[in-house]
């Protein structure tokens, strides 16, 4: 199983979309108080929703450097994830897009 038509995202765009994941992280997380069942469910799909585009901006980027996509599921891995974020966000990418 090979992940495929998956565009490919500069350090720029990368960099972008993942400080406005965080900051919509941040903001959910701020904002929602945890004190009901309804207000902890829709936490947790904020959250998997953030994660899902998290891994698809990761994907791209991995693409652009030539890398397997697979590599993106180190973002689930806690502490790890900050590490492969911020090894995405230096990494040159490839010259022809």
């Amino acid at each position: 199983m090979e992940i495929k038509k998956i565009y490919k995202t500069d350090r720029t765009d990368y960099i972008i979309v993942q400080i406005i994941i965080i900051a919509i992280g941040f903001l959910i997380q701020t904002k929602i108080q945890i004190n009901t069942i309804e207000n902890i469910v829709y936490f947790i799909i904020f959250y998997i929703v953030l994660g899902i585009l998290s891994l698809i901006n990761s994907i791209g980027r991995l693409k652009d450097i030539n890398l397997s996509p697979y590599y993106s599921l180190l973002n689930l891995i806690p502490i790890l994830n900050v590490c492969f974020i911020l090894f995405l966000s230096v990494k040159k990418g490839s010259e022809s897009k």
